[in-house]
């Protein structure tokens, strides 16, 4: 017996020399193959076919591919796959810390084995609102150390000419060795020269990022050609001043204490405190997206205290929350709120309500002789 992808159930029926089809749908038996002419009891059916020409390919070869397979050639890596005879699969892969799994069904194409995996979906809401509360301290805390985070970020995209990588075209820094004595010592003073004009370039220039790049990588330059200058000079290299930060580029100092006692020093904002349904676990790196009634969006992600939050006090205009869920290819969850004059939103978490997603969607391993081998994961899959 053997079942193909359809759930189709094929019986070798060896007494009458026939194979009989189960068909899934409709539970009717009939024939699908015959080595003579003798009728059918099932079906009354007169059939002349040659041996096995109505059984599809992926039912044929079922027998023929189905067993457990344990991937091989690949450092680190751990892989099993059971291919069944009924069409199912059931696939596994450790790396590290990671597991990945899935199930499904699998198809023979050509020279190739087709997995494909079961797409589970979500059964329930994994966020669900709790409660609202007035702006606390702990919120507080949250939305000062978040303005300093978006401010840094802030400054090293506006800034990012600072901290360039050296580029193939960055001007070469040549240094003539041949020089006599006081040659080198006049080379070596120039350089110097040219390297404090283009520190000050490089101050001049900081609110022109692509101007000041280009700079800061002239000035690269000519800083190791005055090292080298001084080097074939032998003269000790004088101490060098890195270029000011422009104050555009400064990175903002570290905030005052919140003070617990005193909430008219608080400026409150809007925050969501995210825990799983217990409480006992904050959630952080959750990304979480403000939605106002005039449209504006403003995302930002939980902290290691659960709490995202945004310098923005108008709350009655404060729609929604959508956040992200944890798994890959599942749409936000986007919770409404009502207009309150609170500022902290506690939502839960119901772990049971994650769901493991797949990581593919179809698998495509090729037949290689008795081996199975992915280009995806690389090495081959060998049957035990």
């Amino acid at each position: 017996m053997t079942v193909d992808g359809a759930g189709n159930l094929y019986i070798a029926d060896t007494k009458n020399d026939r194979i009989r089809k189960v068909t899934a749908s409709t539970g009717i038996i009939g024939t699908v193959a015959a080595t003579d002419t003798r009728s059918d009891s099932g079906d009354g059916v007169q059939l002349q076919i040659p041996d096995s020409a109505g059984v599809p390919p992926s039912a044929s070869l079922a027998q023929d591919l189905a067993g457990h397979y344990y991937l091989g050639g690949v450092t680190e890596v751990g892989s099993e796959l059971l291919l069944k005879s009924d069409g199912t699969f059931q696939w596994m892969l450790t790396y590290g810390a990671i597991d990945q799994s899935a199930s499904g069904h699998w198809h023979r194409s050509g020279d190739t084995i087709v997995l494909d995996a079961d797409q589970p979906k979500a059964t329930g809401k994994l966020y669900s609102f709790d409660i609202a509360l007035p702006w606390d301290a702990a919120a507080e805390e949250a939305l000062r150390a978040s303005q300093v985070r978006v401010a840094e970020d802030e400054i090293e995209r506006r800034c990012s000419f600072l901290y360039p990588s050296y580029p193939s075209d960055m001007p070469t820094h040549s240094v003539d060795y041949k020089l006599p004595k006081a040659g080198l010592e006049r080379q070596a003073h120039e350089s110097l020269d040219r390297l404090a004009t283009l520190t000050t370039a490089v101050e001049q220039t900081a609110n022109a990022a692509v101007a000041a790049c280009h700079t800061v990588n002239d000035r690269r330059a000519a800083l190791l050609r005055a090292v080298d200058a001084y080097q074939a000079a032998n003269l000790p290299m004088p101490k060098l001043t890195p270029p000011a930060t422009p104050a555009a580029c400064a990175f903002p100092t570290v905030t005052a204490p919140v003070d617990r006692a005193d909430p008219s020093s608080w400026r409150p904002g809007l925050a969501v405190n995210i825990r799983t349904k217990d409480s006992a676990e904050r959630l952080n790196g959750i990304p979480v997206t403000f939605v106002f009634a005039d449209g504006e969006q403003i995302k930002r992600s939980t902290d290691e205290h659960g709490y995202a939050t945004i310098a923005r006090d108008d709350t009655a205009s404060l729609r929604a929350i959508a956040i992200e869920r944890p798994e890959a290819n599942l749409p936000s969850e986007e919770i409404a709120l009502n207009p309150s004059r609170d500022r902290v939103f506690n939502i839960q978490l119901d772990r049971t309500a994650i769901i493991d997603v797949p990581p593919f969607d179809h698998l495509v391993l090729q037949v290689e002789g008795s081996n199975l081998v992915s280009e995806k994961i690389g090495g081959s899959y060998s049957r035990q």
